[in-house]
Order: structure tokens, then C-alpha cells, then sequence
């Protein structure tokens, strides 16, 4: 890995050369008139008097400047120079004060382990995006095949795709993007005993059910949480309404469940889903997000269960959240 020595200008001393933090990469500033103008992941501040110390009080007020010693800001440095994890240390950065946070952050990410229930129009997104923010290891289920139909919303296929296995390909598709990737493929139809019985047997970090068969799957995936003690995202959409939710393993009550007798529905022999590439990526940013958020929060203990849900047909689109409270 070439270095760039100039993100080292990143580190910041006190007057004693003491390094005490860097200074978050996404900041913006100016110089005007004898004036410091600086916009940080907090706040924009102006600063009258130029000095260190002022610099020091401006940068901590606008968010700027992430805390920690030589070691830890050196290893920042060297994440921020992988062109792996730069952008997602970047991010971090922003929301850190402390850059022991982001380097515990950017760690529980590679060392995570997802399991994504279908891999179509939103699950082979939502994978993406993960390995692009540094998932290394995801067991990917999905029992189909590419079909031309798939190629408007699942933009990670070729025609030369069409009839090979998405589960297969889409291990294929990270691979050859992001570099020391762990993929396992389940390439067939999994029924709700069976996916109770791979979360218990297996150590997964969260689980991101997409698929829409069986049918009721989305229905039970709060059951599906507690039984296993794996939390559990899903997200699809009916018509032109939509979801993304996030179901906590810790979280014991029964009423966030969705609609009963969920199995009782069928589809129309001729049905054709409105499967509208915006609405998938929507879904999958939103799932993605979240399942970073998880996976990088110290404390997953307390986490109340929660639904996100809006419709596709209207813009701008009116979010609606939920959160279940304990």
C-alpha cells in the first residue's frame, strides 16, 4: 500500500507537540480578513484570534477534532490511507469523538458475520453495500435464478447472467470488487424451520431477510428474533407501500408482529410485482444503513425493535418511524 504521507498533516499537537487527535478529514474552512471560518461534522465556527489554542477550542466546538493518542491517531491514519476503509473511516470520523470509537467501529464491521435471505432486487444490494462498507464474511440464500425481467432493479447482472444462480453470481459480483471476502452460497428454498435452525446452529451478527417466499416469512421475523436471539432486518414493499425493520433479539414483546394469518395469502397466477428499481434501492440504502448502525453499536442489549415504512408512489416521500418500546 502506497502511503500518502500528507493525511499525516491529519494528526494535531498541542503547543508541545503532544498529539492529541486528528482532525476529521470531511472538514471544510476558510481564511478571510484575519478570520478562520471552519465547518465541521457538528457545526460551522468562526474563529477571530489565530493561535493554537483558538484552533484547538474551534476545531473541538465544530466536531472536528477526534481525540486519542499517537498509536491510535496513527492507525486512523493508515485506515484512512487503505482505499478499502478510508471512505468508511471518513464516515466515522463524523460521528466519533474519540478515534478509539471509530477504529473499534471499523474492526466490528470486518469481523461481523451477515446472513442475507434473498438475493434479489434489494438483498443483492443490501449485500453490496455492506462488503463496500467492509463486511468481509456474508452467507448469501436465494433458491433462483436471473431471469431478463430481473436486469430493470438487479443491476449487478449481465445478459450473459440470465439462468445462472443469483446466490452464486452475486458472490461472484463482491468478489470481484472487494478483495479477502468470505462467501458461503444456501442455493435453495429455505422454509421458516430451517432458517430458525441455521440462526441458531450459526454465529450470525444480524440476519437481512428480503426474500418473499415463503410467504409469511416477513410476518415472522420478530418471532424469528426471539426464538433464535439474532437480531433481524427486513425490508420489501406491497403495492407501492414500503418497509424497512429492524426486529431486536433482546426485545421480548410480541407487539410489533405484523399482520396475522400472513400464510393465508396468495398470489394471482398472473402476478407480476411492481419490482421498480428506485423503490429496491431505497429499501436496501435503508437496511444497509441500519445494519451498519447495528453492527457498530457497543451496546446491542437495550435495543427496542423498529418499522420504517412510506410510500414508493408519492415524492417526496413521507417517512413514517415506529419504534417499540420495551
Amino acid at each position: 500500500m502506497n502511503t500518502n504521507k500528507s493525511l499525516e498533516r491529519l494528526i494535531f499537537t498541542d503547543n508541545a507537540n503532544n498529539v492529541i487527535g486528528v482532525v476529521a478529514p470531511s472538514t471544510l474552512y476558510y481564511l478571510s480578513e484575519g478570520i478562520t471560518y471552519l465547518n465541521g461534522p457538528n457545526k460551522s465556527v468562526k474563529l477571530n484570534e489565530q493561535s493554537r489554542e483558538a484552533l484547538i477550542a474551534g476545531l473541538t466546538e465544530a466536531g472536528s477534532l477526534i481525540t486519542g493518542d499517537n498509536n491510535e491517531a496513527s492507525l486512523i491514519i493508515k485506515l484512512l490511507n487503505d482505499p478499502e476503509s478510508s471512505r468508511t473511516t471518513a464516515h466515522f470520523l463524523t460521528t466519533s469523538q474519540k478515534c478509539s470509537s471509530t477504529i473499534e467501529k471499523i474492526g466490528s464491521i470486518k469481523n461481523s458475520n451477515i446472513l442475507v435471505i434473498g438475493c434479489g432486487g434489494i438483498g443483492s444490494t443490501t449485500a453490496l453495500l455492506l462488503a463496500g462498507a467492509g463486511v468481509k464474511k456474508l452467507a448469501l440464500a436465494d433458491h433462483d435464478t436471473i431471469e431478463k425481467s430481473n436486469l430493470n432493479r438487479q443491476l449487478f447482472w449481465r445478459l450473459r447472467d440470465i439462468g445462472k444462480k443469483k446466490a452464486s453470481t452475486l458472490k461472484r459480483v463482491i468478489e470481484e470488487r472487494y478483495e479477502k471476502t468470505e462467501i458461503t452460497c444456501i442455493e435453495r428454498q429455505l422454509n421458516y424451520g430451517e432458517i430458525q435452525t441455521l440462526l441458531t446452529n450459526e454465529n450470525f451478527t444480524l440476519a437481512i431477510v428480503t426474500a418473499d417466499t415463503p410467504i409469511d416469512l416477513a410476518s415472522r421475523c420478530g418471532e424469528l428474533a426471539r426464538v433464535t436471539k439474532t437480531s433481524i432486518m427486513s425490508g420489501g414493499y406491497l403495492h407501492g407501500q414500503c418497509c424497512a425493520n429492524f426486529f431486536s433479539a433482546t426485545d421480548l414483546s410480541s407487539n410489533y408482529e405484523m399482520a396475522e394469518n400472513s400464510n393465508n395469502w396468495s398470489r394471482l397466477p398472473e402476478s407480476i410485482m411492481p419490482s421498480f428499481g428506485p423503490t429496491n434501492f431505497s429499501i436496501a440504502a435503508l437496511l444497509s444503513q441500519g445494519a451498519i448502525e447495528y453492527i457498530t453499536t457497543t451496546d446491542t442489549s437495550n435495543q427496542n425493535s423498529t418499522c420504517t415504512q412510506w410510500d414508493a408512489r408519492e415524492f417526496p416521500a413521507n417517512f413514517t418511524n415506529h419504534t417499540w418500546k420495551k
